[in-house]
């Protein structure tokens, strides 16, 4: 398993290298029981961030080495020569970035992700009323964190104010962290290469029929690049009940994440496009000393199947991206920019005019018990941000009550708000009536 973190290469995906701006952060909210001191809410959160080494972390030009602290560990974060590098502060030196209120205006103000940005990677907003704490906004950047270590940071925090109610050491019950998140990662690296070896053959074959980054072709869909980042679009239809495609889904042995995606192709199809691949995310925690690291494990798949003899028809898209999906999960531990780099180094990181698809099947997260300190609070299902570049977000949403979701975001001027509702009203239709009637 190879892990892509700031100190390796490809960690950046190339932005900082160039100067781009960094990576959005997300932020997770959380209610806060009654009973919770300010104090106990920033040791918790204290004691987590310097137990691992991601939360620690910062990035800094070359240029300012000088400034590093005694001691301070240092990784190089971009191409050569590098324009940033990896500060790792000592557990003791960490910068704690919590910061509370009284102000609901101040605290909303304070809830969006630049707070935690490329500096800081984690960064705690807490609202107090007269009782205390009520509710916490963390925000941490995306190259510190994936959705596995939002649970695990729910937890160590949940544990560390369990123990201080109990009056007993902040760190008893914690997992121990068998090894550091950096030193993991760098001992991946002799493994890094032959795996490398073993995949590229595949993947060669497999982005040939698409190019270096999944396209998509569609009617109403600006192949150009924008110039800027523009308004986030979005649209979106409900699906009524998702019980009979559950059931087809077992009939056919296939996976809901196949068989919406191979309706989204089939849709793409019909409406005159043409759909080549789409990227998605993954998850590794294979290796057991990574199950209790906070950390950037998440990887973006290519699924890049060859079209089926018609691909007007829903079925022999299933089959097609059925095989591709075992096929690229099983091809995928070497971190994608990495393999795109190695693949293409004429070209990378350019990306060619044809606009990008990402499709991610998504649901909403069980309800956590009431009696936990902190409380997930609920948030925006299905929510992705468009990346800077032209193309489709897509994303298929199941709900706990068997309602669903079909949502298409593009940016502002990329795509004819026709074209938009075309293609998800053909996909609504293929996934609630066709599907079910087989």
């Amino acid at each position: 398993m190879a892990l892509p973190s700031l100190a390796q290469e490809g960690g950046l995906d190339g932005r900082a290298a160039l100067g781009l701006a960094p990576l959005p952060t997300m932020s997770i909210a959380f209610g806060v029981s009654a009973g919770i001191s300010e104090a106990a809410l920033a040791t918790a959160f204290t004691t987590v961030v310097r137990r691992h080494a991601p939360l620690r972390s910062t990035l800094f030009r070359a240029d300012d080495e000088k400034q590093l602290p005694d001691g301070a560990a240092t990784g190089t974060a971009g191409g050569a020569p590098p324009l940033w590098r990896v500060r790792v502060d000592p557990p003791e030196s960490a910068f704690i970035d919590y910061w509370s209120t009284s102000n609901e205006a101040e605290f909303l103000r304070a809830r969006p992700e630049a707070r935690g940005g490329i500096q800081a990677p984690i960064a705690a907003s807490a609202f107090k009323a007269e009782g205390g704490p009520e509710r916490l906004v963390i925000s941490v950047d995306h190259l510190s964190f994936d959705g596995v270590s939002i649970d695990l940071l729910t937890n160590e925090m949940n544990q560390v104010l369990d123990n201080l109610r109990s009056h007993s050491a902040p760190e008893d019950g914690l997992p121990r962290l068998e090894q550091d998140y950096y030193a993991l990662a760098q001992s991946e690296r002799a493994a890094l290469e032959h795996t490398l070896a073993e995949c590229m053959p595949y993947w060669r074959e497999a982005l040939a029929r698409c190019g270096p980054y999944p396209a998509v072709e569609l009617p109403g869909l600006d192949p150009s690049p924008p110039a800027e980042p523009r308004e986030r679009v979005i649209s979106e239809v409900w699906i009524g009940d998702l019980a009979p495609l559950r059931r087809f889904c077992q009939a056919q042995q296939a996976t809901p994440f196949v068989v919406f995606q191979a309706a989204l192709a089939t849709a793409i199809s019909r409406l005159g496009g043409r759909y080549t691949g789409a990227n998605t995310n993954a998850s590794y925690r294979t290796d057991p000393r990574s199950w209790h690291l906070i950390g950037y494990f998440s990887n973006l798949i290519t699924f890049a199947p060859p079209a089926p003899p018609d691909p007007t028809l829903v079925r022999g898209w299933i089959d097609a991206l059925r095989k591709t999906a075992m096929e690229a999960i099983a091809q995928s531990q070497v971190p994608r920019s990495t393999l795109l780099r190695r693949l293409f180094p004429d070209t990378y990181p350019a990306r060619p005019a044809a606009p990008h698809l990402y499709f991610e099947l998504d649901s909403d997260p069980p309800e956590e018990p009431e009696e936990r300190a902190l409380v997930r609070l609920p948030r925006d299902v299905g929510g992705k941000s468009v990346k800077s570049h032209p193309g489709l977000e897509c994303t298929a949403v199941s709900f706990s009550d068997d309602r669903g979701l079909l949502r298409v975001a593009y940016q502002d001027g990329n795509c004819r708000p026709e074209a938009a509702r075309a293609l998800l009203e053909t996909w609504l239709d293929i996934v609630e009536n066709e599907l079910v009637k087989e």
